[in-house]
């Protein structure tokens, strides 16, 4: 987008290449696993909600007391890329992610920079989260929270929302 389209006080934030070598396995080779992320520090917190719902303590120790005493199947998993996934454009696919109307703008990518017709670098309106933005765990919890009540037919627990229940 160039900056003369920009509505009137947008702010735009800066952004940075988040650089880490992974070892997938003991002794193997590393990976190489650059991040895209925000500089999110100066995002307004009236504008951007930064509370994401977690599962509490209690749920967990009542949790892992029930599976270790009856035969009951409990299971936890890691999202990769979880917050570079999640859509916050008309295709969420949470209806309160559309409802946000979430508009953010930042600067293109450190080496990647793409410059207008004016001579001056474009800026990118993110159509998903990233890492970095104080939101990105709000709208990564919305969108796992809807496709689990929707898809996979959980229920949430009385005592937590955030413990999700599913009966096969």
């Amino acid at each position: 987008v160039e900056r003369e389209q920009l509505p009137p006080n947008t702010t735009v934030y800066k952004t940075l290449w988040a650089r880490r070598l992974k070892w997938p396995t003991p002794g193997g080779p590393p990976k190489f696993a650059p991040r895209w992320c925000i500089v999110g520090t100066n995002m307004d917190r009236d504008v951007y909600d930064s509370f994401a719902d977690t599962v509490k303590w209690p749920t967990v120790c009542l949790v892992t007391t029930i599976g270790a005493a009856y035969h009951v199947i409990l299971f936890h998993f890691d999202v990769e890329n979880a917050f570079q996934s999640t859509r916050t454009d008309s295709l969420a696919c949470a209806p309160k992610l559309v409802d946000l109307n979430r508009a953010l703008y930042v600067q293109q990518a450190p080496g990647h920079v793409i410059k207008g017709a004016n001579g001056k670098a474009k800026v990118c309106k993110l159509k998903v989260g990233r890492q970095g933005g104080i939101d990105a765990a709000f709208l990564f919890g919305a969108a796992i929270a809807h496709s689990f009540l929707t898809r996979v037919r959980a229920r949430r627990a009385t005592w937590d929302p955030e413990l999700w229940i599913v009966h096969y």
